[in-house]
């Protein structure tokens, strides 16, 4: 599912990999079906190619790749894009090619070609954050950000929240991505609740409040 961190891994398994010696740059370069699949004959080879240099010495992350060899009418070239990442596969010293996507859906896309999956060599599967996790990685995007959560707030207390208002279909919709987008309705019901005095410290123009973070996730919920 979507923000279970699937970028941050292979950004992290890139740089390891450069410390290794096995990748020359360990960059990560994140394409989907529209940045390589052209309209017009000729197209996506070209768009294909051109995203495997810029991904030359280290990973292509091809996200919702199962989309390459869903049907997409009588011009459709996504079959083409697969087969020129393909011919990469084999002989690349300096290339890593990854393919993300939902697991049912990836499971067909291994079988759309028979030459596909004997190239891939490993496969991870990406389990959805639990509650503790999702709360976990708020409070520190929050510390990250350079805002504190007032007195009485704990990553418990965000658990509970979540646990209360949160219906698990919607974090496991948004996974970590709910964090992202909690933290940027925090920041607008911040700047639109600060009416203070001159004199007021940087620490209380910084700190969100329970009625804050509560607020920015009814909010939240209101646009699923």
């Amino acid at each position: 599912n979507p923000g279970t961190g699937k970028t941050m891994i292979a950004r992290s398994l890139g740089k390891i990999m450069k410390k290794l010696g096995v990748l020359s740059k360990g960059h990560v370069v994140e394409v989907q079906r529209g940045d390589i699949v052209g309209e017009y004959i000729g197209k996506t080879a070209q768009l294909t190619r051109s995203a495997i240099e810029r991904a030359a010495g280290g990973i292509l992350l091809v996200d919702e790749a199962y989309r390459l060899t869903q049907p997409g009418g009588d011009m459709d070239f996504g079959q083409e894009a697969l087969e020129e990442l393909m011919s990469v596969m084999d002989f690349s010293q300096d290339l890593v090619i990854m393919f993300a996507g939902y697991p049912t859906e990836m499971e067909v896309f291994m079988r759309a070609n028979p030459g596909l999956k004997r190239r891939i060599y490993r496969v991870m599967r990406f389990p959805d954050y639990t509650v503790e996790e999702i709360a976990a990685i708020f409070m520190r995007k929050v510390a990250e950000a350079g805002f504190m959560v007032d007195v009485g707030i704990s990553q418990l207390w965000f658990e509970k929240l979540l646990n209360a208002r949160c219906p698990s279909r919607v974090m496991s919709r948004y996974n970590g991505g709910l964090c992202d987008r909690l933290l940027s309705e925090c920041r607008r019901i911040l700047s639109q609740r600060i009416d203070l005095p001159e004199d007021s410290s940087d620490e209380e123009l910084l700190t969100f409040t329970k009625e804050d973070i509560a607020a920015a996730l009814e909010s939240f919920l209101t646009e699923q």
